[in-house]
């Protein structure tokens, strides 16, 4: 694998651990449709939450959420009703959360912010 890769999939891991302590339930991950990928897909009270993962070992590139462009949007848009439709059992309500892991590579300790409602479809 190659180091992004692997830092990647540390921040996935990271936010999924997050998202349980703080009573989420995590239904898939690395989701796939013809627009993308959805890192998390989770429900908390009966709503189905998409999360976008983005991670940064330095901000040379700048701020992970600073990551997220208009087209990156509209791809989560359409994978998360993509989601939706292949799932009906799933309730109406969803929202699309952004959460960003800032910190060394493996630190034990890095910065989890989590931008709830980021994306609204």
């Amino acid at each position: 694998m190659s180091y992004r890769k692997d830092v990647g999939d540390w921040g996935e891991r990271i936010a999924s651990d997050y998202l349980i302590s703080n009573g989420y339930q995590i239904l898939e991950r690395n989701f796939y449709t013809r627009y993308g990928e959805i890192d998390i897909v989770a429900s908390k009270d009966e709503d189905i939450i998409f999360v976008e993962v983005k991670t940064r070992t330095t901000e040379a590139f700048g701020k992970p959420e600073e990551a997220i462009t208009r087209k990156k949007t509209e791809n989560l848009i359409n994978t998360a009703l993509l989601y939706m439709q292949e799932h009906p059992e799933c309730e109406d309500d969803w929202q699309i959360d952004i959460i960003t892991i800032e910190g060394a590579y493996l630190s034990k300790s890095p910065r989890i912010t989590h931008f709830q409602n980021a994306i609204n479809g």
